[in-house]
């Protein structure tokens, strides 16, 4: 992402996340846990993350 992981925003910090659910990373087993150590988040702060990625897919595929 070009940018240190501590000096990342939230929206920096939710398109990694994006990233990283396209591929697959969230489906071993305490993938969370790790990723949230590694980007100085809670877990909460994942979760929230994953969350609000499926409310935005939701979203757009209501409008098609």
């Amino acid at each position: 992402m070009g940018k240190p992981l501590q000096s990342q925003n939230k929206a920096d910090r939710l398109k990694l996340v994006a990233l990283l659910k396209q591929k697959n990373a969230f489906s071993y087993r305490k993938s969370v846990p790790f990723i949230a150590g590694r980007l100085h988040v809670s877990r909460y702060t994942i979760y929230k993350y994953l969350g609000e990625l499926s409310n935005q897919q939701e979203e757009t595929q209501d409008d098609k």
